[in-house]
């Protein structure tokens, strides 16, 4: 078996609005650690985009109070030519975490 590896990681906090750029570069998205933080729960999607919620969609991640997540895709990443933007989809929760790149 190879080792696994992965590049850089983005750190990353909820924004206040809805949408917000999370990482502004290309290269490989190999997957995410997320925890929500304010008690409430939260929907939201990361897409390959780096001005709004559209482009390839990457992810949509759903957390209830205090519940946290994460997946990585240390052989399989995905392809990212603009960079990741955070969509909230719903709820009032909020997240903190990292990105795989």
């Amino acid at each position: 078996m190879g080792e696994i590896t992965s590049g850089p990681t983005v750190p990353f906090k909820t924004p206040a609005s809805s949408g917000h750029v999370v990482g502004t570069t290309d290269g490989e998205y190999c997957g995410f650690s997320f925890r929500e933080t304010d008690g409430s729960s939260i929907v939201f999607r990361l897409w390959d985009s780096t001005e709004a919620a559209e482009g390839d969609l990457l992810e949509t991640i759903s957390l209830g109070a205090n519940e946290s997540t994460s997946d990585h895709y240390p052989r399989s990443g995905r392809r990212v030519l603009n960079g990741i933007f955070f969509e909230k989809v719903s709820g009032a929760g909020a997240v903190e975490g990292v990105v795989f790149m």
